[in-house]
């Protein structure tokens, strides 16, 4: 047990997709208004987009937050309640990032382009 990088380290994901040609962008994947930039980037290039996103585990709850024991087993219900609050909180203040988000590719069919 422990994180990524220690138990299955899988070295710099940018750099790997650049040397097949890729377009590649490195974004923090917690930051919303980074998601919408970089899918924006993404539009219109003649070569494959990759976006890397850094992540934490658990980011937004704190008694979980980068601690890898709650990763495939269920939080107990007082643990469950308290994520769920801290999640709520978290989230409200994203939600015209999370607007954005959703609403600017909800209307991009599943040929990639835009429907009516």
């Amino acid at each position: 047990d422990g994180t990524t990088e220690e138990v299955m380290d899988i070295g710099e994901m940018r750099a790997k997709f650049a040397a097949f040609g890729w377009d590649t962008v490195e974004i923090d994947g917690h930051d919303m208004v980074a998601i919408v930039e970089a899918l924006e980037r993404s539009r219109g290039l003649n070569v494959p987009a990759a976006i890397v996103c850094q992540t934490k585990k658990g980011r937004g709850v704190s008694s979980m937050e980068g601690r890898f024991g709650f990763h495939g087993k269920p939080p107990t219900p007082d643990q469950a309640e308290e994520a769920l609050t801290e999640l709520e909180e978290l989230f409200g203040r994203q939600t015209e990032a999370l607007e954005a988000v959703t609403g600017e590719f909800a209307s991009v069919g599943e040929d990639g382009e835009e429907s009516d």
